[in-house]
């Protein structure tokens, strides 16, 4: 079962109807999420591991520890794997999103 860690959440000088929202998640060996989507943009940061991802119409791509990469919001998330059914994988992600804005939704039938 993934871990999901709220690290920080934060309004935005400038911007009062948002808000930064800083995530930790944690995938263990062999798990698959299900398919999604996130309201908001967001930037996401390997910290350990690998992750297998597949957004919107893009090939499947695995993540490395240290790499980065961003989706645009409303993109169905087909893939999110640990790319390893050995290690597991961690990453943090960045959004930016209107406040109190529910930022993850099953896309429930989407494949």
């Amino acid at each position: 079962m993934s871990t999901v860690d709220q690290l920080l959440q934060h309004a935005i000088d400038g911007l009062p109807d948002r808000q930064f929202s800083v995530k930790r998640v944690h995938y263990a060996p062999g798990e698959v999420d299900v398919a999604h989507h996130h309201t908001a943009p967001l930037v996401a940061y390997v910290l350990s591991g690998a992750l297998r991802s597949r957004v919107g119409d893009a090939p499947e791509r695995v993540y490395h520890a240290g790499e980065s990469f961003y989706e645009a919001a409303n993109e169905v998330h087909h893939v999110s794997a640990n790319a390893s059914t050995t290690e597991p994988v961690t990453f943090i992600v960045v959004f930016v999103a209107p406040r109190d804005a529910t930022l993850t939704v099953p896309a429930s039938g989407i494949l």
